[in-house]
């Protein structure tokens, strides 16, 4: 039986298919800043350049991962056939909204899952939804399966086991530009802790405080998706979860760090940050860490990091 040639067989190119590379991700750059030179026209682009560039880098390694498994380098360039379209379209739409795994000693692609097919960058008077799969997975293991999960800004939540077979799916909240889940869940124990914004109280503001105006902090069983407990939020969580000693520490765009018993999620306090705050919390030798200061914009306030002590 013959397997898939390994990760060095598949480099080793001729000059012609190195030649069809080096277009490939030269093209997938140079979209990049056009779609923003679209978007916000010269001045706009060069306002955001500083910010752009050190993102276009990674996108194109992660891109030359995607073009490599459908292998969009052998296409000989002589004509496009129907199935080179298709590895194209393929390649094209597993980039957007999707979850990937590849092995990480060869970098070989393993699976993938896609969240939502169609969509765009769905800034205002754009199609899509801009449902992203903005936040980092989770890896756990509960009931001995070791899994994955990870949620989207349509405020869906899905669960696989290491081979890619899906699990379970939640609808947490109404998802949308801002809604969703934005930030990293935490997961401890077999149980997953994930907030989920509902976009249907979005308030638009784009200076700093823009999001919905309520989410729901969620514990989830790891293996079955059955909610534990839920807990409402006032403002929009785009900042990682932390767990740490039975307790789960939120952050939110509204400017406070807020504590949770992770048994029943019952607040035990809350703090004002005195800014907006979308990074995540560090906990170490009985202090809590966390960053305030978030905007969208240059517009937003000056930050800095507090400093609580822990009982």
């Amino acid at each position: 039986m013959i397997g898939r040639p390994s990760l060095t067989a598949r480099l080793l190119l001729t000059p012609r298919q190195w030649l069809i590379v080096a277009h490939d991700l030269l093209a997938t750059a140079a979209a990049i800043v056009m779609s923003f030179y679209i978007r916000f026209e010269a001045a706009g682009l060069e306002s955001r350049l500083d910010k752009l560039l050190p993102i276009v880098p990674a996108f194109v390694v992660y891109a030359g991962f995607i073009y490599f498994a459908f292998g969009l380098h052998t296409v000989k360039w002589r004509f496009t056939s129907l199935p080179d379209i298709g590895n194209i379209v393929r390649a094209a739409t597993v980039l957007a909204l999707s979850l990937l795994a590849l092995d990480y000693e060869t970098g070989d692609y393993v699976w993938h899952a896609q969240y939502n097919k169609g969509d765009s960058w769905g800034l205002a008077g754009m199609d899509g939804g801009d449902l992203d799969v903005l936040a980092t997975p989770v890896l756990y293991t509960a009931d001995g399966v070791d899994m994955v999960a990870a949620g989207d800004k349509g405020g869906s939540f899905r669960a696989f086991d290491r081979d890619g077979n899906p699990q379970w799916k939640l609808q947490l909240t109404p998802g949308g530009h801002h809604g969703g889940v934005m930030g990293s869940p935490a997961t401890h124990n077999g149980v997953i802790y994930v907030c989920s914004g509902d976009f249907t109280t979005d308030n638009g503001d784009l200076t700093g405080q823009s999001g919905p105006m309520a989410s729901t902090l969620f514990a989830l069983d790891g293996r079955s998706g059955d909610t534990i407990w839920r807990a409402a939020i006032e403002g929009s969580c785009y900042g990682s979860i932390t767990h740490a000693n039975g307790i789960i520490y939120l952050p939110t765009v509204n400017g406070f760090i807020r504590a949770f018993d992770d048994r029943d999620g019952r607040m035990l306090w809350s703090a004002d940050l005195g800014g907006s705050s979308a990074g995540g919390v560090t906990v170490a030798n009985g202090t809590l860490y966390v960053t305030y200061g978030w905007s969208w914009s240059e517009l937003g306030p000056p930050g800095g990091v507090k400093a609580f002590g822990l009982p």
